[in-house]
Parts: structure tokens; C-alpha cells; sequence
């Protein structure tokens, strides 16, 4: 026991050079733990075997055998040699050479994993400091199977991996797929795993459209300071040319700005003010921002434009494909104050034209807009004040201009009975004020200019009871409702311009409003009961499902309401929702308008989602008898259909369609694609098929793709997506 001892204190003095120092310049002692220990003095060597361990508090070097020679100031490992880093990363090998200070180590025959699975193996491995030099390397981020080479790896003379900055270089380097050449690059590098963004190429957009052809577009990024960056994408394309895209995006400390855009010069579409094409130059932008102006007021808006209404449906892919469907675009502004339950807000709106069949000189601006809403502190037995006002002026190029002013003052009274009924007691009285000019209500001959204005008194009486019970296991909250509210009769005028009450749709969410029209212009005038019930269950066969059932009863003959809306003197059609709240299986959500004397549906609005991973299906299905839009309009009928299946661990596919079965039957979309993805690759093929025939939007077929090596960054085709290129 005594001579182990004076072994054990000889072997930690003739380590005292195998020490490194820390951050402060302190020494610290190699940690070093064995079955047997032998200090040849002569040699000048100190000798470790069996199950060795040796730790700098950087590093572990674990081996079967380990020789200190103090003359070279060398450590040799020999046999099942692991090093673990500080890092995670695990390296094994046959033969190690470590300086004492474990900055500098030479291994042969190595093998490393990092901690998010990474596999490196190469002949010779040597470290000196922050640069690793791996000679004759393999690297691959796949799961390896035995007797199997992995999905993807890259095979390189020489692989150097240099911390200083973050940088991985690879000369004479074979990229292959299930071990087979795939490409070639004599020289390669890519930033290191710590480097969470740095200026470079990013992957390549790669795709084919029917009228632009074959798209080929390589990215590159810009890191220019940690709070704002930029992304400039030159993009060619056979058969339109080339075009210049481009993303910046800015944090600051209370806000955010953001700009995309591109430019391209074609004459593939029709300009605005011709019907006939010629090469012009075109393009959009978008830009976004955001801010806290203080604690109480923030700021937020968006600007966006197209040089033409076809660019964004022409060259979608920049943006996502959901610009073919819309009719407009919108720029806005917004600048709100909140003060507790209070609120004031200024607002502004721009809208740039999209539709073939309307002019866009009548299309409006409306700048300045504003809101505000008070709450009174609580008045004598629990009521209060609640006082709301707002502003609008419309201007347009061609058509009636108007400013107007609206405020409503409210008198609330809500009381709750000890058997649980729950009353809300309101009168209120509102004012509107307009400036009208070129108005013409009845024709070009009935121009209407000046002042109007109106007051509007009502008083509206609520009731409802939620009561629960206890059925089958599951839990029931049911809430009958009723209110009615009485206005004057003939608050309407037609020297009044309808100019944000023309869209009209009669449902659950109106059923309960003093004003059932959105907007100000058109008044719900007249005395009418609502009443309705809302039903939930939780739990109800391992479901949670919500239903709603309502109808109105209007007394006047007079009303605004067009003819197909569903509301008329006495009763009106039923309105009714269904939901299943989203589950494991899926969800169903049903929303409907019925004829309360045919039973015949006037509006069905259906989404159902149902089924496990490996076949799961979305239907959405819309039926409108009549659309009111400022004017009635034609039936709407139209389904979309998408399916999604994961074949196998590795493989899903998806479908699509939509088809429109009313107006102008046929179809609308179709489309198609593939996903694998595994632990390191990712590949997505996806085909699109159009039928809008819209100016210079022809039926066209787009395919595009996505894939991406894990490590080493992905391909993207620009914003479409699996999510979005359906429904």
C-alpha cells in the first residue's frame, strides 16, 4: 500500500507539465485515473493501462494504454482510443497523439459523431488548436445501417474544419447518393455548425411554368449587421427573360421594417393603358413595418404594388400562389392608443385593382379614417356609458367623393338574477354627418352635393339563461338567447351613398347586432327579436363539439335588406352552425342559412377533416344561392378537395382540386406532389395546374421542387409550399 502511494504522488509530479492553462492564465492539472501506473525514470516516461482516463476539463481521452513521455512532451493513446470534446463530439480511434496541453492531437483511422448525429471518418485526423484537418474524409449527417451506405455523404481528399471562423472547406470532394457519384466540386465550404448566419449563396430556385418556362434563380444573402440583413435573387427564366429579386429586413429596439420586391423587363403581359403587349418593365414591392411609439400608442402598416394586375399571378412563385385568387391589394396604416378598457385609432387604406371587369378609377382611397370607443367608470347600480365614434373620407378618380362623421353614445344597465338569468339593458342615440359630393343615386341627371345628416335613437333588452348538466358522461352548456331592439322606421335615405354597408351576409355573427349591416351608411332600422340558443358538449364520446340554432322576426315592412338575404318581414331563415373543435381524428365545421318555410339551404359553407397521418382528407364545400356584393349576384357552388398520405416513414404524397360548379363550371385548380424526409434529406416535388383565363392569365402548369442536405442547407422554390399549394 505504501509503495502504491509513492508510486501515485511520483506519477502526479511528473505530470505537472501535463497542465494547460485557463481563461486567467492559472494553471490546471491533468486529471488522470488507471488500473496500473508505472514511471519509467530512465525513459522518461510515465505509463498508464487499463481503462484510462485522462481530462484537461476541456477534454477526456479514455484508451487502453497511455504514455506520457515528458522529454517530447507528447501524450500516446493506443487502444480503443475515444476523445470526448466539451462540445459533445465523440471520437474514436486506433492510434492518438496529444500534445500535453491536448491543443495539438494527431489520430489515425478516426471516427467522429457530434451531438445532433453527425458522422465523420477519415485516415489521419489532425487538430492543432482551432483548425482540424481530416485527410481521405467521409462525412455524412444520416443514420448508417449495417452493410448499407447512408442516403447521402461526401467523400473529400481533405476536409478542414477551422473554429477561428466557423468555416468548413472540402477540396476534390464527390457527393453520393446511396453510394453513387452524384456531383462533382474540386473545392467546396460551407459555414461551420456554430454559425447561425453568415453573407453566401443559398440554395438555387429551380422550376418550370407554362408561360414563363424553365426558372432557375440563385440567392444570395447578405449578413450586414446583427439587426438588419438582405437577400438579393437574380432569377432567368426561357421564356421571359431574367428578373431581380430582393428581401432586407431590419430589428430595431421598439420595431420592425421589412421590404420585398422585384423587377423584371417582359412582354409576356398587357399593360395597364394597351391591348397590346410590348417589352415594358415590371415588378412589386412590399414593405411592412411596425413600432411602439410608446407604452399606449404602436404603429403598424404595409405598402404593396404591382406594376401590373397579372405580375404577381404571372410570377408567383416569388410570393406563393395564393395572388392568383385575389382582387386586390391593399396598403394600410395604422396608428392606435389603448388606455386601459379605451381605445383611439387612425387609420388609412389604398387598394390597387386586380379585376379585369372593374374600372380602377372607381376604385376608392380612404384616407383618413379613425375610431375611438370610451368607457365610463360604473354609474348608479352597476351601468355605465360606452361612447364610440369614427371618421371616413372616400375619394376616388371617377365617382362620388364623401367625408363623413358618425358617434354613438350608449347607456348600459346589465343585471344578473339569483337563478342565473343574465339582462343587458341598453338606449343609445347615434349621429352621422356626410359631405357629399358627385353623387348620383337615380343617374347621370340626379347629382347629388352638400351637407346631410341624421340621428338615430333605439333602445335594445337582451336575455340569456347558460345552464350546464350532466348527460351520458359528458357535460352540456346550453344558452338560450333572446334580445329585441327597436330603431325609427325610414332612418335610410337615398341621398345618402352606400359606401361600407354594400357586402351583406346574414348570419350567427350578426344575428345579435343593433346594426345587422357592416358599416355605417345602410341603418337596421325597424323593430326586430332575435333569438337562438348555443349548445356545447365536452366529452361527449371522447368529442367536444359546438352547435348554434337562430332566427330573427323583424315587425316593419320597410327594410334594406335585399330580397335573397334571408331576412323580410316576420320570420326570418334559420341560421345554424356546427363544430366539431379540432381532435386527433379531425374536425367538422358547418355553417348554413336556411329557408324557414321550403327547409331549402341558401347558404352551406362545410369544412371536414378527418382521418390518421396515413390518409387524411380535407373537403371544403361552398353553396351560396344568392351573393350580395352591391348587387345579387349569380349561385356559387364550389368544392376543393386535398388528400394527404404518409406512405411510409419516410414518404408522404398529397393531391388537390378545386372546381366551381355554378357560375362558369369547371375547374378551378388541380394539383400534385410528393414529400421524403428523413433524419438528412428533404425532397419535395410539387405541380400546379391553373384554369383562370384572366387579361394574359392563360390556363399554365407550374412544377417546382424543393430539397435539402441537412448540415449544408436546403433548395427552395421561392414561398410555395406543401401548406399552401392546396385549398
Amino acid at each position: 500500500m505504501i509503495k502504491k502511494t509513492v508510486v501515485l504522488a511520483s506519477l502526479l509530479l511528473s505530470l505537472k507539465a501535463l497542465a494547460t492553462k485557463d481563461m486567467e492564465g492559472n494553471k490546471n492539472p491533468v486529471l488522470l485515473k488507471a488500473d496500473q501506473f508505472r514511471h519509467e525514470e530512465d525513459l522518461g516516461l510515465v505509463i498508464a493501462e487499463g481503462h484510462v482516463l485522462a481530462s484537461d476539463g476541456n477534454q477526456i481521452v479514455e484508451a487502453d494504454r497511455l504514455v506520457y513521455n515528458k522529454t517530447l512532451n507528447m501524450v500516446t493513446a493506443t487502444g480503443n482510443v475515444y476523445v470526448y470534446d466539451k462540445d459533445g463530439s465523440v471520437a474514436k480511434a486506433h492510434y492518438a497523439d496529444l500534445s500535453s496541453d491536448f491543443r495539438e492531437v494527431f489520430l489515425q483511422k478516426a471516427s467522429l459523431l457530434t451531438p445532433d448525429s453527425t458522422r465523420v471518418s477519415a485516415d489521419l485526423v489532425q487538430k492543432d488548436g482551432g483548425k482540424t484537418v481530416y485527410k481521405h474524409a467521409i462525412y455524412s449527417p444520416c443514420n448508417v445501417c449495417q452493410e448499407k451506405d447512408p442516403l447521402w455523404q461526401i467523400k473529400a481528399d481533405t476536409v478542414t474544419y477551422d473554429t477561428a471562423v466557423e468555416d468548413v472547406i472540402y477540396t476534390d470532394a464527390f457527393l453520393e447518393m446511396r453510394g453513387i457519384p452524384f456531383f462533382y466540386t474540386p473545392y467546396f465550404s460551407h459555414p461551420g455548425p456554430k454559425v447561425k448566419r453568415r453573407s453566401g449563396f443559398l440554395s438555387p430556385i429551380l422550376g418550370n411554368e407554362t408561360k414563363l418556362g424553365s426558372i432557375v434563380g440563385a440567392p444570395y444573402y447578405f449578413n450586414l449587421a446583427p439587426d438588419h440583413d438582405m437577400t438579393l435573387t437574380p432569377v432567368m427564366t426561357t421564356n421571359s427573360g431574367p428578373l431581380l429579386g430582393g428581401e432586407y429586413r431590419q430589428q430595431f429596439s421598439k420595431g420592425t421594417f421589412f421590404f420585398r420586391g422585384s423587377i423584371t423587363k417582359t412582354d409576356t403581359l398587357q399593360t395597364p393603358s394597351s391591348k397590346k403587349r410590348s417589352e415594358r418593365t415590371h415588378g412589386h414591392f412590399l414593405t411592412e413595418g411596425k413600432a411602439d411609439i410608446s407604452e399606449q400608442w404602436r404603429f403598424d402598416g404595409r405598402v404593396m404594388h404591382a406594376s401590373n394586375p397579372d405580375y404577381l399571378k404571372r410570377y408567383g412563385f416569388l410570393e406563393g400562389y395564393h395572388y392568383r385568387r385575389l382582387n386586390y391589394l391593399e396598403s394600410n396604416a395604422h396608428t392606435e392608443g389603448f388606455y386601459g378598457r379605451n381605445y383611439a385609432g387612425f387609420h388609412g387604406y389604398y387598394f390597387q385593382n386586380l379585376r379585369d371587369s372593374v374600372d380602377s378609377k372607381t376604385v376608392p382611397t380612404a384616407v383618413p379614417v379613425s375610431s375611438f370607443s370610451y368607457f365610463s367608470p360604473a354609474l348608479d347600480h352597476g351601468s355605465y356609458f360606452h361612447v364610440t365614434g369614427d371618421t371616413l373620407s372616400i375619394q376616388r378618380n371617377r365617382g362620388n367623393k364623401m367625408n363623413r362623421a358618425s358617434t354613438t353614445t350608449e347607456w348600459i344597465l346589465p343585471y344578473t338574477a339569483s337563478h342565473g338569468s343574465v339582462y343587458e339593458l341598453k338606449s343609445f342615440v347615434r349621429g352621422d354627418f356626410y359631405d357629399i359630393s358627385q353623387y348620383n343615386p337615380s343617374g347621370p341627371y340626379s347629382q347629388v352635393n352638400g351637407d346631410r345628416g341624421r340621428a338615430i335613437p333605439g333602445a335594445a333588452l337582451s336575455w340569456r339563461l347558460p345552464f350546464m348538466t350532466e348527460l351520458k358522461n359528458s357535460t352540456w352548456v346550453i344558452e338560450p338567447i333572446i334580445k329585441g331592439i327597436a330603431k325609427p322606421n325610414g332612418e335610410n335615405s337615398f341621398k345618402i351613398p352606400n359606401e361600407d354597408s354594400q357586402d351583406f351576409e346574414f348570419d350567427a355573427r350578426n344575428l345579435f347586432s343593433e346594426n345587422r349591416f357592416i358599416g355605417q351608411d345602410v341603418v337596421d332600422d325597424g323593430q326586430h327579436i332575435s333569438y337562438g340558443a348555443n349548445v356545447n358538449a365536452y366529452q361527449l364520446y371522447g368529442v367536444n363539439m359546438r352547435a348554434f340554432l337562430g332566427q330573427s322576426y323583424d315587425f316593419s315592412k320597410a327594410h334594406q335588406f335585399p330580397a335573397s338575404s334571408g331576412v323580410r318581414q316576420g320570420a326570418s331563415d334559420y341560421l345554424g352552425r356546427f363544430k366539431i373543435i379540432p381532435s386527433e381524428w379531425g374536425h367538422i365545421d358547418w355553417r348554413f342559412r336556411a329557408d324557414n318555410r321550403s327547409g331549402k339551404f341558401r347558404r352551406n359553407v362545410i369544412t371536414v377533416t378527418a382521418g390518421p397521418d396515413q390518409f387524411r382528407g380535407q373537403a371544403d364545400y361552398v353553396y351560396y344561392d344568392n351573393v350580395y356584393f352591391g348587387q345579387t349576384l349569380g349561385k356559387r357552388e364550389q368544392v376543393a378537395l386535398k388528400v394527404t398520405s404518409l406512405v411510409t416513414k419516410d414518404w408522404s404524397v398529397f393531391v388537390g382540386a378545386r372546381r366551381e360548379f355554378k357560375n362558369n363550371p369547371g375547374p378551378l385548380e388541380e394539383s400534385l406532389g410528393a414529400l421524403y424526409q428523413d433524419e438528412c434529406f428533404k425532397f419535395i416535388i410539387e405541380g400546379l395546374r391553373t384554369h383562370y383565363t384572366q387579361a394574359s392569365m392563360a390556363p399554365a402548369t407550374t412544377i417546382m421542387f424543393t430539397f435539402g442536405f441537412k448540415n449544408l442547407g436546403d433548395l427552395s422554390t421561392g414561398r410555395m409550399g406543401s401548406d399552401n399549394l392546396l385549398l
